[in-house]
């Protein structure tokens, strides 16, 4: 449970949220100081098979890294 949201009830129906999803993004640097929390969330839609991206990058929560990540993303969100 996190912030009174209990994600095992949430996440459940994975195959209802699948098929309402494009694309679920989730990034951190190794730096960043919610990292282990982010690793963690990624797990979890892992455990729960929610479908997913998750990119680690060196560096903390700085604008290179968005950068980075951003250039990766931008593109995916255009695709058909």
């Amino acid at each position: 449970e996190s912030g009174g949201v209990d994600f095992n009830i949430v996440l459940a129906e994975s195959a209802r949220i699948n098929s309402q999803l494009t694309m679920l993004w989730v990034s951190s640097g190794t730096e960043d100081s919610l990292f282990e929390s982010i690793q963690d969330f990624s797990a979890m839609l892992s455990k729960h098979k929610i479908e997913h991206i998750f990119r680690v990058t060196g560096g903390a929560h700085t604008y290179a890294v968005w950068q980075r990540n951003l250039n990766e993303v931008a593109p995916m969100l255009f695709q058909n």
